[in-house]
């Protein structure tokens, strides 16, 4: 055994607080300095002049010392102490209260929390407790080999169930379910012989249990003359009203008998019977010896009466110990057991234990195997049933307004999660703190968004737990700060030869990218089980939340905003409410008025016009700035006015933001003929309200320039200035002699200078290829690929190849689950052909295709590009070597044709610059961004003169200004043959509304453009911690069960701490000596002030 060595403290544990007898000791020390000063004889040596005092002073500092009560402690560990990490989920949604519990937990909850006393015998908790134990039976039995079940372990499970079955089995004092309160049950056979009760006892109906008839009596005494010849027997449980020795009478016609048993024993003694008949009155004859009973103990008593013929009836009566009488005896000190007709619940369910696990109990289980597995389910379905008919009993206890019960249940609804939380965690008789101080390394940690904090632990100089934690998380990370926290808790384990575990107290609110579950994988591999503990209810309450809008990043001015808002929808059916939108105004511009149905997640469409609002904003412009303004930023609030008996409000309300384009993107389509892959591309953005589309088409049969000129919207455009107003060119099978080297030379300035895109869509004709001379056809220096030389014209193809996921580009993500992205990829339908070409050097590959007969992407080992791209100049430059796209609408209509055209072109085309000056255009990425995010700043220059920055690049700074100051100042790099394009990024800015400037002194004059300002948006981010109110057991259940742990209900964490002991194999021992009770103080201030009268006796001061 390893033994540490021993740690020695100081402790004052007197009455008198340490502070007030060090002042007591000042004041005596300065006293006797002060009397020694008078009392010293000249001629004194000079050593006994402070050795004097100081004795004196050193022994009233000991006595005084003496009244705060010095304590020495000397601790030492022993063995190894397991460390239990202890994750405190601090998330927003642990301030949250329950109420919607269902009964039986609640009051589970609030004994777990001592709000009900477990002493109390207002609630009988079988049918839970027995719930609870099939619970983890079904566990056992899951784990259960059939085929290698050994002797011991079915003998375990046997003691399992025999126990579930006497706990169900059990009498208790308080008989709310398995009795009749105030009541005795009379049973009655009718037509049996005989006038005497000793007769019934040979009569097979009699002994068989089956009456005829049953009743309940609200007193002691039966209704009289009711038949002839018939038995009646009555039972009940006795409670009497105090301790002492009780007399009992009897009275009857024909012959009777009363038995009384002891509590919890069937055995029982007959004290007074009537042979014959009695009057009907009470005779001195006919009564009992003194019994002793005991006050709140639970006596069965059974009368048994037998009539002949003539006058009936039966009656008993008693006398107190106080010397009372009561005849007949007051229905109130009985319960009557229940009739068949109302059949005790737990005696159903004993049955249905006993014939489901009947197999287990069996002589020689080998001669027939045991279904371990289909016993299994049986216990949780009779778990689910027992745990039911608790609810029941449970909601039938709080409708009768116990007192005791109505103030547990609201204590407990008026504690927090993170309240009970820390409840059971320091609670001072059975918190898991108290439980293992002294034989578990304990550590509390804050679990907060990323990252973790020590709160509380006992192998270092803690002060003690503190419990007013606020949760104010933003969001809940499940994965990322556990994982950091025990990785270096898993160093040090296998240093210290350590045993751990993790205990996580969440309500599984995990809202975060990294996966929880992974986490729990990984944690597995170290040995480090994760113990769950699951805060907040099951039970959905009423509730609606408002949790996320789906917009388009922009819209054109002169178009409507459309858009998606989910919603989650808990309400009771028929419950009416409205949704508003109201923009950053408070001007409503959309309302719809809506019934609840309870249907869990739901969407909502939106669509209102833009126009109204975007005047609006631009009003706050002056005018000799809105012409270069080319994006209005607008935000909206989408709120729900709080609904009656809503469990959360903060769910209420979105804000959501959009650019307002004041200009569409202008797109030209240019092919020799419509094909079908440039006819269906015109069509689906002439839809797009995003976008405005010149469509120019040729004629394949003529010999002369086919594309038509002009200056109408579907005409190649007849002048370079009119082609520059594009944003992207689509670029068909256009031959060679289709357009001048002047017209080349427009397009080539469009992409390097202008910073337009290009995508050139390749053709079963192979016209593109014909693109070759450089001089002659200038167009070709914004190829991405070449065309191989020898070979065939076109080739087919077996699969698409996509790159890795990290260099792969997102028009490619058709849709955001990667196992179904992968799924559609494999099933679109292929060209029927692709041109063989090769990417240049410089160009990204994004897409390929196999030509080996493999569909397996890794795989492939013959592939050519089909899809490439790079930067030329300022712009971009795509090629795409097929044109059969088309073809992918094919029983899905626009589903992925259009994705992975919105978001390909998104990526050709440059995104326009929000603010567009012929010297300065400036664009942020957009008018709003998550935090966290990175944000790229863009800026193009030009002096006064129209010439763009040369390299070596001037200096230029984005200003970052919070109101009016600058708080950051980002560099800006020049971008080579770019048009004189300079980048940026800027991180770590909060939540807030910024505005950026740009500064370069070698090119703008810093009087005229300082003033020229780009607002944008650093958004919080959505916060879903009040979205979902329930606690996510499934989740918590899953991560304990991936690594190796156990989940476990918050009612149930008095469980956690069985599973957690045997972490630890040590302990800590603590001595303490109470030296101001020991000789040894004693005798040091004996010496102290012997020692000093020693010494004035001898220097002559005595």
């Amino acid at each position: 055994m390893n033994s540490a060595p021993e740690n020695i403290r100081l402790l004052w544990a007197g009455e008198w607080p340490l502070w007030q007898t060090l002042v007591l000791s000042l004041i005596l020390v300065l006293l006797a300095v002060w009397i020694y000063r008078s009392e010293v004889k000249r001629g004194t040596s000079g050593r006994l002049r402070w050795l004097l005092p100081t004795l004196r002073c050193l022994s009233l500092i000991t006595i005084v010392l003496t009244l705060a009560g010095p304590v020495l402690q000397l601790q030492r560990e022993e063995g190894n102490r397991g460390k239990i990490t202890v994750f405190l989920d601090s998330s927003e949604s642990m301030s949250l209260k329950d109420e919607s519990y269902k009964a039986g937990r609640k009051i589970l909850l609030a004994k777990e929390h001592g709000f009900l006393p477990e002493e109390s015998d207002i609630v009988d908790y079988r049918f839970a407790q027995g719930s609870r134990k099939l619970e983890k039976l079904a566990e056992i039995l899951r784990k259960t080999d059939t085929e290698n079940t050994g002797k011991d372990e079915l003998v375990r499970i046997q003691k399992e169930i025999t126990s579930i079955l006497k706990l169900l089995g059990e009498e208790k004092s308080t008989f709310s379910k398995l009795t009749r309160d105030n009541f005795l049950l009379e049973e009655v056979w009718l037509n049996l012989d005989g006038s005497n009760w000793e007769d019934l006892l040979n009569q097979k109906r009699y002994t068989d249990e089956s009456p005829d008839q049953y009743a309940y009596l609200s007193n002691s005494e039966t209704k009289r003359n009711t038949g002839d010849q018939y038995a009646r027997r009555i039972k009940a449980f006795l409670n009497p009203p105090e301790d002492g020795d009780y007399i009992f009478w009897l009275y009857s016609d024909d012959s009777s008998v009363l038995k009384i048993a002891q509590p919890r024993s069937e055995n029982f003694k007959n004290i007074v019977k009537v042979d014959s008949y009695t009057g009907s009155s009470w005779k001195e004859s006919v009564r009992s010896e003194k019994i002793f009973l005991e006050k709140q103990k639970i006596y069965p008593i059974e009368i048994i009466h037998k009539e002949g013929s003539g006058d009936d009836f039966c009656a008993i009566g008693w006398t107190l110990p106080s010397g009372k009488e009561e005849k007949p005896i007051n229905g109130k000190y009985f319960s009557a057991p229940l009739s068949p007709k109302d059949t005790p619940e737990e005696m159903e369910i004993q049955n249905q234990i006993s014939k489901k696990f009947e197999a287990i109990f069996q002589s020689d289980p080998q001669d027939k195997p045991v279904n371990f597995e289909n016993l299994a389910i049986s216990a949780m379905e009779l778990s689910i049933v027992l745990q039911e008919k608790f609810d029941d009993y449970a909601e039938s206890l709080l409708k009768q307004n116990i007192l005791a019960l109505n103030e547990a249940m609201k204590n407990f609804e008026a504690f927090t999660r993170m309240e009970r939380a820390t409840q059971l965690l320091s609670h001072p008789k059975n918190g898991l703190l108290e439980e293992f101080r002294d034989t578990h390394l304990l550590e509390i940690r804050n679990l907060s968004e990323n990252a973790t904090e020590v709160l509380w632990d006992n192998f270092s100089e803690s002060e003690q737990f503190d419990t007013e934690i606020d949760p104010v998380s933003k969001y809940t990370n499940l994965s990322d700060g556990i994982l950091s926290s025990l990785r270096v808790e898993d160093q040090n384990k296998e240093e210290n030869n350590i045993r751990g575990a993790a205990v996580l107290i969440s309500d599984g609110g995990h809202n975060q990218e990294n996966s929880p579950l992974q986490t729990a994988k990984l944690l597995a591999v170290r040995n480090l089980p994760i113990y769950s503990v699951g805060l907040g209810s099951d039970q959905k309450p009423l509730d609606l939340a408002l949790l996320q809008t789906v917009v388009p990043d922009s819209v054109y001015q002169e178009d409507r905003i459309k858009g998606i808002i989910s919603i989650k929808d808990n309400l009771t059916p028929g419950t009416a409410y409205s949704i508003r939108i109201n923009d950053s105004e408070g001007l409503n511009v959309w309302e719809k008025s809506m019934v609840g149905m309870d249907v869990g997640i739901g969407q909502i469409t939106f669509d209102f016009p833009a126009k109204k609002v975007v005047e609006q904003r631009l009003a706050d412009f002056p005018e000799s700035e809105k012409e270069a303004i080319r994006t209005i930023p607008l935000s909206f609030k989408i709120e729900v006015e709080p609904i009656e008996n809503e469990a959360e409000t903060e769910n209420n309300q979105l804000t959501f933001s959009i650019d307002a384009s004041r200009r569409k993107n202008q797109m030209l389509i240019v092919d020799n003929r419509p094909r079908w892959e440039t006819r269906y591309l015109n069509n689906l953005f002439e839809r797009d309200d995003r976008w405005e589309v010149a469509c120019v088409w040729g004629k394949p049969d003529s010999d002369e320039q086919i594309l038509p000129r002009g200056e109408k919207i579907n005409e190649f455009p007849i002048s370079k200035e009119e082609l520059l107003k594009f944003d992207l060119i689509v670029f068909g099978e256009i031959p060679t002699e289709e357009f001048s080297k002047e017209e080349q030379n427009w397009i080539v300035d469009f992409v390097t200078q202008r910073a337009g895109g290009i995508l050139f869509i390749d053709g079963p004709r192979q016209n593109l290829r014909s693109y070759e001379n450089k001089e002659k056809h200038p167009i070709s220096a914004l190829f991405p690929v070449t065309w191989k030389k020898n070979g065939p014209l076109r080739i087919s193809p077996s699969s698409f190849v996509r790159p890795e996921e990290e260099n792969r580009l997102n028009a490619l993500t058709l849709d955001p689950i990667e196992e179904r992205d992968e799924e559609i990829w494999k099933h679109l339908p292929l060209p029927a052909w692709i041109s063989p070409v090769e990417s240049l050097p410089g160009s990204d590959v994004y897409l390929e295709a196999s030509t080996d007969g493999t569909d397996k992407n890794k795989s492939a080992k013959n592939t050519i590009p089909i899809l490439t791209g790079r930067l030329v100049g300022a712009g971009k430059a795509f090629y795409m070597g097929f044109d059969e796209t088309w073809r992918w609408r094919y029983e899905v209509a626009d589903l992925y044709h259009q994705r992975f055209w919105n978001q390909l072109l998104s990526k050709v085309m440059e995104r326009p610059f929000a603010l567009n000056q012929d010297q300065l255009s400036m664009d942020v990425g957009g008018s709003a961004h998550n935090k966290g995010k990175a944000i790229p700043i863009r800026v193009r220059l030009r002096d006064k003169n129209g010439k763009i920055p040369e390299q070596p690049y001037p200096e230029v700074d984005a200003l970052i200004w919070d109101e009016d100051e600058v708080i950051a100042t980002v560099p800006l790099k020049g971008v080579d043959s770019s048009n004189g394009l300079f980048i940026g990024e800027v991180f770590g800015l909060d939540a807030n509304s910024y505005q950026m400037s740009v500064r370069a002194p070698g090119i703008l004059d810093e009087m005229e453009f300082s003033e020229q300002k780009l607002p944008f948006e650093i958004k919080p981010g959505l916060n879903k911690e009040k979205n979902f109110l329930v606690c996510d057991e499934n989740l918590l259940s899953e991560m304990a069960e991936l690594s190796g742990g156990s989940y476990f209900r918050e009612e149930n964490f008095n469980e956690l701490k069985e599973v957690l002991r045997p972490i630890s194999s040590g302990r800590i021992i603590i001595n303490e000596i109470i030296l101001w009770q020991s000789y040894g103080w004693l005798i040091f201030v004996v010496f102290l002030l012997g020692l000093e009268m020693f010494l004035r006796k001898r220097a002559g001061m005595l």
